[in-house]
């Protein structure tokens, strides 16, 4: 796999010396800007990147659209145009064995992990297995059909035999974001979501303990060109400035962990 993703970066290197040929220009002020799709989750983090890339590049527009992973794969599936796709890895490498990616494999851009975030007040388990033993009422929990975050979510859960002993306590939502306005709005007294997300709601929500990294799938974040991109070379040279030292700053003070 990791050769894979070591390919997707050569061949990145290589299209963008034939990206006049083989795709349009980027994006020109008063022309269609680069369509990034970007999982709710990491979604706040691309786009401070594309601002800072469009603040480097005036003339180059990123529209970031975010939603739940498995609603926007199902949108490139169904060819809808993405010039990039960040999600999690799962996401990507179903479109990848569906011959929907550009290039034979998928740029790796950073990991998140699984925690209890909490509403302020709350009182938090001290261990993540200790979740059944609180008197937390009502836990969100995004989609696992439709939401990779969610799925790594059920994970953890079922890795201590808590899913079921919390069943009448979960409360499903549409996505990692609505799991949080909820919590932060006090409808919810805790939820299973990224950590790297829940920092971002600082002030609102507050960050407990972290599901055990083996409970669950590698909560990673990939980047991908589909099929239906419009501007491959557009696509590429933003994947190059979110893997920088510049961009990954910025995943770092998101909380992410940048991979290479």
């Amino acid at each position: 796999m990791h050769g894979v993703l070591r390919s997707f970066g050569s061949r990145a290197r290589l299209a963008l010396l034939l990206v006049g040929a083989l795709a349009p220009p980027p994006a020109r002020a008063g022309e269609e800007a680069l369509r990034v799709f970007a999982s709710s989750a990491i979604a706040p983090a691309v786009e401070e990147l594309a601002r800072a890339w469009e603040a480097q590049r005036p003339a180059l527009r990123v529209a970031v659209v975010a939603g739940p992973s498995g609603v926007l794969r199902r949108h490139v599936e169904h060819g809808a145009r993405a010039d990039l796709f960040v999600a999690p890895a799962s996401e990507l490498a179903r479109l990848d064995q569906a011959g929907l990616l550009r290039f034979a494999g998928r740029e790796t851009l950073a990991a998140d992990e699984v925690v209890l975030a909490l509403r302020p007040g709350a009182v938090p388990p001290e261990r993540f297995e200790a979740l059944a033993a609180t008197g937390l009422a009502r836990i969100g929990i995004p989609n696992p059909t439709t939401v990779a975050e969610g799925l790594w979510a059920v994970q953890a859960l079922d890795a201590f035999a808590l899913r079921e002993r919390l069943a009448a306590r979960l409360v499903r939502t549409a996505s990692t974001t609505e799991a949080l306005a909820r919590l932060a709005a006090g409808e919810l007294d805790a939820a299973l979501v990224p950590r790297a997300e829940a920092l971002g709601w600082s002030g609102r929500v507050f960050v407990g303990p972290q599901a055990p990294a083996r409970a669950h799938e590698t909560s990673r974040y990939d980047a991908a060109v589909p099929e239906t991109a419009a501007d491959v070379g557009g696509a590429l040279l933003f994947v190059d400035f979110m893997r920088s030292d510049e961009g990954r700053a910025v995943l770092e003070r998101r909380g992410y962990r940048p991979l290479d």
